[in-house]
């Protein structure tokens, strides 16, 4: 999934210290303290101001929000203003400022906030950096607290490259709070209103689909239109009863971000979009009126609290007047399939180029049934699915649909769907068509192959492929190529890269469901097969040393081998003096085995923290 990072006000305090991304610093010798507590000018009074945007911080826990106070106390005197609140600590303790001719209000580091028996505490300016300059070498130093300073709207606004952090010296780093991105508005902070629909209209359920970190997202939701205001409820089942409003103009729809929906457990909920550079923005929907359903064009985000804290989101969200859930291809339980060769080239999405660089190849299942045609793993991302196209009458074209569906993957982090589709010379998903030769059983398209994420817009993943020639094999005996073994070590165990060539030294294809690898073990000057037995591997269901070319389990072969997971222990593989891998083909009614690939095992320990 995503990364969402929220902002709201926050004190660092000393339980969390650590946490704190500041320097420890001694006093900097060019910031004198104040003389005395600051205290307002006779006559002048401070009004109450609202604290609306913070950090969070990061502990040792994970990333804890600690809030200072929603108001603060802001005086203006001509040109000086004070805040008091900015302490973490102690509420009442002002600091002044002047308002410079920029517009921008200087407080000097340093000012004294509070005395506390014997203790002084003081609030200094620190420079924010970016992790650009961090990564530069740069590091924090003493700077005076700058806000910006609107006059129409009396707001003001800590700069980006301030931290205020409150210490027992003036000119210290060494803190006991911070608080970073502040902004002060006029006024004590009122419950926003909720928004509700107008009275007498309808309110119709339509369907929702969409993704989040559980899988799958399938539900109903409340609908009112009235004119171009339309309404929607319950989008997401924390609040069912909560409204959100936008407008309709066309084939687009927006809903204005930071709407609120309600209270839960003394806590603001909103709804917000979240745009592809991560930033808020407003959920915009496209409209697609032939099929009467509404599709998000970024995620939409549930949070607490104002820009506080994220609670859901939804990916892929489509709301729709009807059922809009995909329905895989299936093939019939009795169908016959052949293996086939995929080559193509990768195609540069960015430069809408094929890359001749990029050779891409793959083994397809194709099975036939009177003119239904079906193909399996023409989808590299999702191996196990299924396309179902449609023999012409003359027997020279199969037709694939338009963007068909292929199948979900779902983690604990992320849910994709997939798609094949090719798109017209105006960017539109048209059907994919190949030209076929039953005679030499080639299937081949000057069409280019996308791998599509959404299933009514166009947003592609991974890269397509160009020049795709399919080609059925022939099984005949063939020694394999020697296959290639990598392998590193991970935080937890330690990881294989076995790449099997399915082509013999003659040329020949191999037949995937006929090729096996052995992982080879040298230990101890000797070398045997290495066999994944349940007892240490308990995604598998029986020992394995012969592993099925195309095999895979839950936790140790990965990606048709490609990723293999090896639990043991660092004692154990440091008495490995070599790894290897070795194919077996038992294609044509023979069997041949490849020559053993070596290497030698040269492990860079991984940072473990």
């Amino acid at each position: 999934m995503m990364q969402w990072v929220m902002a709201a006000t926050l004190v660092c305090g000393l339980s969390v210290f650590t946490a704190c991304s500041l320097d420890d610093n001694p006093t900097n010798p060019s910031v004198e303290p104040q003389n005395g507590l600051v205290t307002l000018p006779s006559g002048v009074v401070g009004e109450d101001y609202s604290i609306v945007k913070g950090e969070y911080v990061q502990t040792p826990e994970g990333p804890v929000l600690y809030v200072v106070r929603e108001t603060v106390k802001v005086a203006f005197d001509g040109n000086d203003v004070y805040i008091a609140g900015l302490s973490g600590w102690y509420e009442d303790g002002f600091i002044k400022g002047t308002i410079d001719e920029s517009g921008t209000a200087v407080f000097p580091s340093g000012q004294l906030i509070a005395i506390d028996g014997e203790n002084e505490f003081y609030l200094n300016g620190v420079t924010r950096l970016t992790e650009e300059e961090k990564d530069e070498g740069k590091t924090e130093s003493i700077i005076d607290i700058r806000f910006s300073y609107d006059a129409a709207t009396r707001t003001l606004q800590l700069l980006d490259n301030n931290i205020i952090v409150e210490s027992d010296a003036p000119g210290s780093m060494d803190h006991y709070a911070f608080v970073s991105y502040v902004k002060l508005t006029p006024g004590i902070r009122q419950e926003p209103s909720k928004v509700t629909p107008p009275e007498g209209i309808e309110t119709q359920q339509w369907y929702v689909r969409a993704s989040n970190d559980d899988g799958a997202v399938i539900g109903t939701v409340g609908v009112v239109q009235d004119g171009q205001d339309l309404y929607l409820q319950g989008l997401f089942p924390q609040m069912p009863s909560a409204w959100v409003k936008g407008t309709i103009n066309g084939n687009k729809a927006v809903f204005p971000t930071g709407q609120f929906l309600g209270m839960s457990n003394d806590k603001e909920i909103y709804i917000q979009g979240q745009l592809e550079n991560d930033e808020e923005g407003d959920i915009e929907f496209y409209y697609d009126a032939g099929n009467d359903r509404f599709i998000a064009m970024q995620d939409v985000i549930l949070s607490e609290g104002i820009l506080e804290s994220f609670i859901d989101y939804y990916s892929n969200l489509v709301i729709s007047r009807e059922p809009n859930n995909p329905t895989a291809v299936e093939p019939p339980a009795d169908l016959q399939t052949e293996e086939y060769d995929l080559s193509a080239y990768d195609y540069d999405l960015e430069n809408n180029a094929i890359d001749y660089e990029g050779k891409f190849s793959n083994f397809l299942k194709i099975g036939f049934d009177g003119q239904d045609v079906y193909i399996k793993r023409l989808c590299e991302s999702y191996r196990e699915g299924w396309v179902k196209g449609t023999l012409s009458a003359d027997g020279k074209t199969i037709t694939i649909p338009a963007n068909q569906y292929v199948g979900t993957i779902r983690s604990s982090t992320f849910t994709d769907e997939y798609y094949v589709t090719a798109i017209d010379s105006k960017g539109a998903m048209t059907d994919l068509v190949f030209d076929y030769d039953a005679v030499q059983g080639v299937l081949s398209t000057n069409q280019v192959i996308y791998y599509n994420t959404r299933p009514e817009l166009f947003s592609p993943f991974p890269d397509p492929i160009a020049q795709v020639v399919i080609s059925k094999k022939s099984e005949v005996a063939a020694t394999p190529v020697a296959p290639s073994i990598d392998m590193s070590r991970t935080q937890h165990d330690y990881q294989m890269t076995a790449n099997i060539p399915l082509v013999g030294t003659n040329g020949a294809w191999l037949m995937s469901d006929k090729t096996y690898y052995i992982i080879w073990i040298e230990k101890n000057g000797q070398a045997h097969p290495y066999t994944f037995t349940t007892a240490r591997y308990d995604d598998l269901t029986a020992d394995m040393t012969e592993i099925p070319y195309s095999f895979n389990s839950d936790t140790t072969f990965v990606e048709r081998g490609n990723n293999i997971f090896i639990h043991e222990t660092a004692e154990e593989v440091d008495t490995w003096t070599k790894v290897g891998v070795q194919t077996i083909y038992r294609g044509g009614g023979e069997e041949h085995k490849s020559s053993i690939s070596w290497i030698t095992p040269n492990f860079e320990i991984p940072d473990l923290e």
